[in-house]
């Protein structure tokens, strides 16, 4: 009788499950990535494109995604996937009044506080943004891929620089997607990852 208890209940669970949706994932690696940052610039969700940050991952030129987006990663699992780097520097951060690890890479800048990344730099074309649906955007392409792709966030960009928010499972997270462009050539010159 409690065999069958058990399994009319966890039938009824299951069917629950199925009615209603439940979103059971992860939690984000870097819990600090939630907390509220003093931003150069507001804007309003209808502003700007938003984008879930599992929908793209930050890769070497020439290689696959990784399981797990990159702005995910802690330091251990960064400095695994990216290799030693060249550099590393300890920068004070006075914002967070705190010191923070600086790797710097050939073409990439990684900043961690506390294990937990903060803010990431590509600045050629040896990284790319690398999406699921096959496409990627780096240093060097033409604006135009972000003028099609982000048009509310392109409607908004301010002093050469293109905002696109991240959110992670209906969260939006307090850490954008900037793309900085040069007026002149059109070409995209930097892409980062910061408040």
């Amino acid at each position: 009788m409690v065999w069958f208890h058990l399994k009319k209940n966890s039938y009824w669970l299951v069917l629950l499950l199925l009615i209603v949706h439940i979103n059971i994932t992860p939690s984000i690696a870097s819990d600090h990535i939630f907390l509220y940052k003093e931003s150069k610039y507001d804007f309003e969700n209808d502003d700007i494109n938003i984008i879930d940050i599992n929908s793209f991952d930050i890769n070497i030129s020439g290689t696959l995604p990784f399981l797990k987006n990159t702005l995910l990663l802690n330091q251990k699992e960064f400095l695994k996937k990216f290799g030693k780097p060249p550099k590393k520097l300890v920068e004070y951060s006075e914002m967070d009044d705190a010191n923070m690890d600086c790797y710097v890479y050939q073409g990439m800048k990684a900043w961690f506080m506390n294990k937990s990344l903060e803010s990431l730099e590509l600045t050629s074309s040896s990284y790319h943004l690398i999406f699921f649906n096959k496409k990627s955007i780096k240093v060097g392409d033409n604006i135009e891929t972000i003028v099609r792709t982000y048009p509310k966030s392109w409607k908004s960009k301010r002093d050469n620089q293109v905002f696109v928010g991240l959110k992670n499972n209906q969260i939006t997270i307090d850490i954008n997607l900037i793309f900085e462009y040069d007026s002149t050539t059109r070409k995209i010159t930097e892409i980062h990852f910061g408040y």
